[in-house]
Parts: structure tokens; sequence; C-alpha cells
């Protein structure tokens, strides 16, 4: 019986080490300690920051500030209602579920933070059941989810607020259903599933494209049924999220989406991605040679499965992402996930194959173990080892939940480049998304010169950035990431430098004390 039928008929495969007795007892101690280290380091960092600012950035901010709105009956502010700025490319799901959180918790940070935990929890779960399901013994599938833990990309999605967690785990959870079972019911549950993953995720796409390439050559009724479920439920549920949300829904989503991209962008995607594995996910790059070693050494395998097609188009996804300007290494948390599931299937197949089936195994543990201490060391150790003996100590600068509120009390009119400074001294921001506020620039003028006259004429008491105006960076950040050229024109012109507090840079009107 060939690896994957006895997978398929529930038979666990526990992988076979190269060495025996004590040191394979040793080795696989090895993978249930790094297991333990990295699930533990991931609750550590979750619930000993859960109320303050810890991987919360001006993202987050920009979702909270929605998540408000919401609150009070505006699902997707105007681009500009006379008085505050709108903008995003965020869909309705995770705004509605951080609405929903912050009205039962009563306060910002800690029911946002748990929500996206969850999220994160109930990825990695599935990520597991997927490997027992394909074969993987106990120890190695925990081992290969924390290849996935251990990365910073699923530190910021797991312990802040950052709605990745729950598309991945919805389209990871579709797939597995189309993988497991030929079931009608399979199908339609997995097209709702990926429905959802869409609402949540303007572009996850990888598994029902993968579902349709899986389906296109088994079984073309099940695709049929797929595609119909999966287009009438995406097509009914946006329109119906347009019309509650007054039209606005589609102006931000198809005016907005893609404005940060570029032919340079276009051209530096692939090189841009390699360095954020490199930098942000060490564990899954790790991955990436036994990848690509089982398909070299496994091109006569009639077909590819499900979740090899889903990361070959994880991968054109990602790619496309990463030429926007402002993708970030939370882009790769689908391949992080995707390659241990790959690396495991690969590994398999080739151990079926070769005289020495342990070399093959030999080869994926040292990868697994080497890539993800290594990413625990560099991702979460300085986190972990400052997080211990702060439990019960202040909040510090960097990650106070009311950043600002000395340094801005008496300011009555703040700008801020992050919408989060003034949600956290109870009022409105001004600006929702400062990223969004430079594409709605390019497509809207006119809509942007009433707040450069506001800043010209010196109505604002402070405006707060993430940037110091006298860094040569500061231009380009301005031009290509945030606010545009003109407002910082305006700023340099009228504003001077007060203080900088927890990454925060504050500016008073020239001839005017500092707040």
């Amino acid at each position: 019986m060939r690896p994957e039928e006895a997978a398929i008929n529930g038979r666990a495969l526990e992988p076979r080490p190269p060495l025996l007795g004590h040191a394979r007892i040793a080795l696989m101690g090895l993978l249930a300690a790094l297991a333990a280290l990295a699930i533990l380091s991931w609750l550590l960092l979750e619930f000993g920051h859960l109320y303050d600012r810890y991987n919360v950035n001006a993202v987050s901010g920009s979702l909270l500030a929605l998540a408000e709105r919401a609150r009070e009956g505006v699902l997707y502010p105007p681009l500009f209602d006379g008085q505050s700025y709108g903008g995003t490319r965020t869909m309705p799901v995770p705004i509605l579920l951080y609405a929903g959180a912050i009205s039962v918790g009563g306060e910002l940070l800690a029911p946002a933070k748990f929500v996206d935990f969850l999220s994160s929890a109930v990825l990695v779960l599935v990520l597991v059941a997927v490997l027992r399901r394909l074969g993987a013994g106990v120890i190695l599938s925990l081992a290969l989810a924390s290849s996935v833990i251990a990365t910073q990309v699923f530190l910021l999605v797991g312990t802040g607020i950052r709605p990745e967690s729950l598309p991945t785990a919805l389209q990871l959870g579709a797939v597995a259903l189309v993988a497991f079972s030929s079931r009608r019911a399979a199908i339609l549950f997995a097209a709702a599933l990926c429905v959802v993953a869409i609402l949540s995720k303007f572009d996850a796409l990888w598994a029902p494209v993968a579902i349709a390439v899986w389906l296109f050559a088994r079984d073309r009724r099940s695709l049929l049924l797929f595609a119909v479920v999966f287009a009438a439920g995406t097509g009914a549920s946006l329109v119906a999220f347009n019309i509650a949300s007054g039209g606005r829904m589609f102006t931000n989503l198809f005016e907005l989406g893609g404005g940060g991209i570029s032919v340079g962008g276009v051209l530096r995607s692939p090189f841009k991605t390699v360095r954020l594995l490199l930098g942000d996910a060490q564990s899954s790059f790790a991955l990436v040679p036994v990848v690509l070693l089982g398909l070299v050494f496994g091109t006569r395998r009639s077909r590819p499965t499900i979740f090899q097609i889903g990361l070959v188009v994880a991968v054109v996804i990602v790619l496309i992402a990463m030429a926007d300007v402002g993708a970030d290494y939370n882009h790769l948390l689908d391949l992080a996930v995707l390659l241990p599931i790959v690396a495991f299937e690969v590994t398999r197949d080739l151990a079926a194959r070769f005289a020495e089936p342990q070399l093959a195994w030999s080869f994926l543990v040292v990868a697994v173990l080497a890539g993800s201490f290594a990413a625990l060391a560099v991702n979460a150790g300085s986190d972990v080892a400052a997080t211990l003996p702060g439990l019960t100590a202040a909040h510090t600068a960097a990650d106070n939940p009311r950043p600002l509120t000395a340094e801005l009390s008496s300011a009555r009119a703040v700008l801020s480049a992050d919408p989060y400074v003034p949600l956290s001294l109870g009022e409105r921001p001004v600006v929702t998304d400062a990223f969004m506020l430079l594409r709605i620039a390019r497509r809207h003028p006119e809509l942007v010169e009433p707040l450069q006259a506001r800043i010209e004429s010196r109505q604002f008491d402070a405006i707060v950035l993430l940037e110091d105006l006298q860094l040569p960076t500061t231009v380009s950040w301005f031009s290509d990431g945030v606010f545009g050229l003109p407002i910082y024109q305006a700023i340099e012109n009228n504003y001077r430098f007060c203080s900088a507090t927890g990454g925060y840079y504050i500016y008073a009107p020239y001839s005017r004390p500092c707040p």
C-alpha cells in the first residue's frame, strides 16, 4: 500500500530517523521540546501583552478605527465626510469581528487581540489535523506546526491585531475537506469556507483555485457544484455588504485596491519575497530545500497533491501582492503554513521510494530543528526574555496602551499617522489610514486639499508622525507610503519638532508652545 493511501485510510505513518535506540529517542525529544518551546513562547507573548500595544502598529490602528466606526453604525466610512477621511482595503468580516469583540470586551486592544489569537489557534489546530491526516506522527506534526509559530509572520498575526490568520485557516480547512472527502457535503462546506475567506481577505484565492484545479482533473460534477456555490455565495455576500455600507465598500475596494502597485514593484517582487522570508520566516525558508529536493526527485509522480497545487498558487498570489509598496511580511503566512505540509508530503513520498528511507526523514527533521530553533531565537527570544520579568511591571513607552496621554493633554485637534493615538484619547481619527490617504489623493486630489489647507493654517495643535521629518528617507516615506508630498511639505513649512516617545514624533505649529 502506498504511503498516501495508508494516510487516507487513517493509518498514521511515524517517520523513522536514521538513529536508533537512545539516539532516536533524543531526536524525538528535541522535536517535542521545539513544539513545547514554540507554543509556550507564543502563549506567553499573547497573554503577557494582551492589554498593551505589543505588535500593534498603524495598520492595527486603522483596523480599530474601522471597527469603532462600525460600532457607530457606519460600515466603511466615506472617503471624506467633510471632517475625517476613510479609505481601506480591509474586507468586512474582520471589521465586524473586531467591532463585536470590542462591544463585548468594553475596550479596544484586548478584545481585538483575542479575536486574532483565536483565529491563530484554530489555524494551528487545522494544520496539525491536516498533517496527522496525511500520516505524520503526533510529535512531527507539532514540530512542523512549530515551524510556522516560530516565524515573525505568525507572531505578528498571532499576538497583534492583524486579520491574516482567519482567511488562512478557512482556506486550509476548505482544501482539507476536498482532499480527504469526495462527498457533496464536503464540497459545499469547502465552498462556504472559501466564501468567508474572501470576505476576510481580498486575495484569499489560493484555496478556491487549488480546489478548482483538483476537481477539474478528478470530478467535474463536483467542480461545477463548487464553482456555482462559491461564485454565487461570494457575489451575493459582496453585494449584501455593499448595500449595508451604502455603496461605500465597493468604492473603497475597487478605487483603492492595487493603488500601490508599480512596474518597479513587479520587478522587485521576487527579491522582496525572498528577503522577507529570510528576515521574518527563517523556519519556513529552511523547508524550501526539502520541498525542492522532493519535487526534483519526485518528478515521476503522476499528479501533484492539492496542497502542492495550493502552494504554487499561493506563491503566485504572494508575488503579485509583494508588488504593492505597502505589502509586508504578513502576506507570507499562507506560504509559511503550506510549506510544512508539502515538505512532509514530498519527504513521505521520497522515503517510500528510496532503499534508505531514513535519509529522507533525517533531511526533514534537521531542517525543522535547525530552522525553527533559529527562528524562535531571532523572532521571540528577546521578547520572551523581556516579557517574563515585566508581567507585573508597568507598561513601557513602547507598549503603553495610552501612549501619548501626557504629551497631548492640552492638544484639542490632533492629526496622527497612527489612528490608534486619537482612538486611545477617545477621539475619532482625522485620517483612518494614512497609507490610503495617498491613494485617495491620487484619484481625488480635491478631497485631500481641505486637509492640506488645515495644516497650512495651523489648525492642528499637534501632528503625530511615525518618522522624523529631518531624516532623508522621510520624503520617500511620504511620497510612496503615507499622506503624500503636499502634506509633507505643508507639515515641514508650518510645524516644528517637539518630542519623540514610544516610536512617535510629535510636531507643533511654529510660534506656539508644544502641547
